[in-house]
């Protein structure tokens, strides 16, 4: 008689124990990181990542790979990223929808080789007050990058580049 241990397999992100210890959700799991459920829902079969409660995330450098549509619904809430080194998404290679609610950041979010960005309903404020600054959106790459702005309010504080910027060589 031979025992085999039971290996719980879980997300590819960073899944949290429960709800009450999570900030974000996509299908039936919980995330104490964007990083993870962003990740996560690329490739799942709800694309959408809900914002469950106001916070603060260090996640930086995030992507969003060519052929996926991911959905990050705020809810009514604030995201805030607190780093100040690199942009929030920078590389936005498929489709990014962002909706419903307060996105704070102090580098935003460079849309890549085909990439499209949707704001709806969101307040997008970039603040970065250094020499270092840069824009709320970056259109950049080789091949035609796209965003939308529904009913949403972008502004940015600071010596930035400017509050949308499309690189040389960019069909935007």
């Amino acid at each position: 008689f031979m025992l085999i241990p039971i290996i719980p397999v879980m997300a590819a992100g960073d899944v949290a124990e429960n709800a009450a210890n999570a900030y974000f959700k996509v299908g039936n799991e919980y995330y104490s990181t964007l990083r993870g459920a962003i990740s996560d829902a690329a490739n799942a079969r709800d694309r959408t990542v809900y914002l469950l409660k106001d916070a603060t995330v260090a996640d930086r450098a995030l992507s969003i790979p060519s052929g996926a549509d991911v959905t990050l619904d705020l809810g009514g809430h604030t995201l805030t990223a607190s780093d100040t080194t690199y942009y929030l998404v920078e590389y936005l290679n498929g489709k990014l929808t962002v909706k419903n609610g307060t996105l704070n950041v102090s580098r935003g979010i460079v849309v890549k080789r085909g990439g499209y960005l949707v704001f709806d309903g969101v307040n997008l404020t970039v603040t970065n007050r250094t020499a270092a600054a840069r824009p709320a959106v970056k259109l950049s790459g080789q091949g035609t990058t796209r965003m939308t702005v529904l009913n949403s309010h972008l502004k940015t504080y600071g010596p930035g580049e400017s509050l949308v910027l499309a690189e040389h060589g960019t069909d935007a």
